[in-house]
């Protein structure tokens, strides 16, 4: 046993022999070919940004293992705050580590990465670089820094920022933030907050509101600063979730049934809408009126409901109902829904319970029963396609096995040289005469019993009468000569 490393000891071995084995002397040589299998490459390394030049960067960096297979090639992508990754350039030349990036776009952040490919696949990414900003000549490079975000309403955020220690020369101070909402990220607002430096020291700690947000959402923010020359760099990225407030709309699609059979009144809804909300609903109340609310008559409540259900003891006398339903967040209820009036019993489904078994109503709806007999009656008509077809493929069989039984074989060649010649003709082989049926007194050739016609002038003895004959285990009367009163009965 040899232990092969790899990169090491790689190639052809031979392995002789030569000595006795059971008294006889043997003398063996094999060679085999030692390979390493290729894997894919490891990522490169020291990626770093070597230098900027006004839109232009150059990059460097070091190739990783090339997984025992040659290199193709390197792939460069790119990122930026407002984008996920993005190839660059995928021709990179595998014995390349320098490479310059042209035509970026100015007032911009970008942070690169790196793979390599050989004939396996793709490395994974190598570590990105530092995200580096673009500056147009004379525009600052320092940036303000956000000390705190606060949620001071539920549609304002309090910045509070202090400025570049750098002496730029400075003309304006603004905001920028975008809402998150999971991994949708819109884009960018910018609100100028300040201008004119000369009245702030940079130890200052300045304020700034951002009003006209919505409620009980997540906002990222950042800052930056610029002049006549251009933008500065923004700062890192800091998120601030707005403060709950009353659901601005109503629940949704409020339901209302009279279950006569066990005196309860029912009522189901859905909570608000996503955008009206606000906040995380932790409350329903329930109005319920027995006049008419539009009237000015005066209901009762049915408060700290968790659930989207209500369940009230009622008797048939106290209907018309109409009842109203309301949402609550830790700040407070939002607007009632419409009221929604009951005033007969009404047949309780399983849909209208709300239960498990809500699609019984389903199976009862016209379209569906009428897609049900579309699929039955398909199905029948492939169910009767399908016997036909193994039928004929059975007959076929059944007539193949005829052929091939001695009896048919035999039964076959004695007709034929029995009666060849006697009625037949050389250009159409035996033939036989037509003669009156006994039974019906009509010239009909050769009739079976169960009143099937071969033909109806002449008939061949031909495979498939004979075969027909076998298969069907019936009585035939046919081929009757009544020459010198004979009779032949075929059975």
């Amino acid at each position: 046993r040899v232990a092969i490393t790899a990169g090491e000891n790689v190639g052809e071995y031979t392995c002789k022999f030569a000595g006795l084995v059971d008294g006889a002397f043997i003398k063996k040589e094999v060679t085999a070919k030692v390979e390493i299998k290729p894997v894919r490459p490891s990522p490169p390394t020291n990626l770093v940004v070597d230098s900027l030049d006004g839109d232009s960067v150059s990059l460097t960096w070091q190739p990783g293992s090339d997984g025992f297979s040659k290199l193709l090639y390197f792939t460069l992508q790119y990122k930026t705050p407002d984008s996920d990754w993005v190839s660059l350039d995928d021709g990179i030349g595998p014995d390349k580590t320098k490479y310059k990036v042209d035509n970026l776009v100015m007032e911009k952040s970008y942070s690169f990465r790196l793979t390599e490919t050989n004939k396996v696949g793709d490395s994974l990414p190598s570590d990105p670089t530092s995200s580096i900003f673009l500056f147009k000549p004379g525009a600052p490079q320092g940036f303000p820094k956000i000390e705190r975000l606060q949620s001071r309403s539920p549609t304002s955020v309090l910045v509070t920022w202090s400025m570049p220690a750098f002496q730029d020369v400075i003309s304006e101070w603004f905001v920028e933030y975008r809402l998150v909402d999971g991994k949708t990220k819109s884009d960018y607002t910018i609100v100028p907050v300040t201008s004119d430096r000369d009245k702030y020291n940079p130890d200052d700690i300045l304020t700034s509101r951002i009003e006209d947000l919505k409620e009980f959402r997540t906002y990222e923010f950042r800052m930056f600063c610029s002049n006549g020359n251009g933008r500065g760099p923004s700062t890192l990225a800091l998120n601030v979730t707005t403060r709950a407030d009353a659901p601005s709309g109503p629940p949704q699609k409020v339901r209302v049934n009279y279950d006569n059979t066990e005196n309860k009144l029912e009522v189901f809804w859905l909570p608000p809408l996503a955008d009206k909300r606000n906040g995380i609903i932790n409350e329903y109340m329930v109005k319920l009126f027995t006049d008419d609310p539009l009237a000015g008559a005066e209901g009762e409540d049915f408060a700290g409901l968790s659930e989207t259900a209500l369940f009230l003891p009622l008797d048939n006398s106290s209907l018309p109902v109409w009842v109203s339903v309301a949402a609550a967040t830790d700040i407070g209820f939002g607007p009632f829904s419409p009221y929604v009036k009951a005033d007969k019993p009404t047949i309780v489904t399983s849909e209208t319970k709300g239960g498990d078994d809500s699609l019984t109503s389903l199976f009862l709806q016209p379209w569906f029963l009428s897609i049900v007999g579309f699929v039955v009656i398909v199905a029948i008509v492939m169910i009767i396609v399908i016997i036909w077809r193994q039928q004929k493929i059975r007959q076929k069989k059944l007539q193949q096995q005829v052929h091939t039984q001695p009896l048919f074989q035999s039964y076959h060649s004695s007709m034929n040289s029995s009666l060849n010649g006697r009625y037949g003709r050389a250009d159409e082989g035996p033939q036989y005469e037509k003669i009156p049926d006994s039974r019906t007194n009509t010239p009909q050739g050769c009739r079976s019993l169960d009143g099937r016609m071969f033909d109806q002038r002449s008939t061949p003895v031909s495979d498939e009468i004979i075969t027909w004959f076998f298969t069907n285990h019936v009585t035939h009367t046919c081929w009757r000569e009544r020459e010198r009163n004979e009779s032949t009965k075929l059975t």
